[in-house]
């Protein structure tokens, strides 16, 4: 028995399961920007325009 096989096998599945996020987080980033809406470009605030929810708040 090789007294270093579970630190190799713990470094191998912690390289593979960083590639898997970091894959997925990309390919996330890239399927959302695809779906941007253009019918949201304005901001606002539950309908309401920005210089409506400022009287609002008082911000």
């Amino acid at each position: 028995r090789d007294p270093h096989l579970g630190k190799v096998m713990r470094y191998q599945l912690r390289y593979i399961r960083i590639r898997t996020v970091r894959r997925l987080a990309l390919r996330g980033a890239v399927q959302n920007s695809s779906r941007a809406s253009t019918k949201h470009t304005n901001p606002q605030v539950n309908g309401r325009k920005p210089a409506d929810f400022a009287k609002v708040t008082g911000r």
